[in-house]
């Protein structure tokens, strides 16, 4: 990319529903505007630690991963999925 950062900002959390068996969410999507374009990071339950990372640390960690993203692929839209050793990555990288 050119160098410019996205604008990108926080819009909400949309909670997955249950898994099929009936157990916990299978987690959540984290909607962001990019650029003015409404964009979804999904996030598993298990990537998220089980609940154990704070919601907003995993904003940053959504947010930190866009921007990595865009940097590498350029414009970005529909949605994006986190996995869990990206966002270990991100999560030591923001400590």
């Amino acid at each position: 990319m050119s160098g410019n950062k996205p604008q990108i900002e926080f819009v909400e959390v949309r909670q997955l529903p249950p898994a099929p068996s009936g157990g916990q969410r299978a987690g959540a999507d984290y909607i962001f505007k990019v650029d003015g374009t409404e964009l979804a990071v999904r996030i598993s339950y298990r990537t998220a630690r089980f609940g154990d990372v704070p919601k907003e640390k995993i904003i940053r960690a959504a947010k930190t991963f866009l921007e990595t993203e865009a940097e590498h692929r350029g414009p970005l839209s529909g949605s994006l999925t986190l996995d869990a050793p990206t966002m270990d990555l991100i999560l030591k990288r923001l400590d």
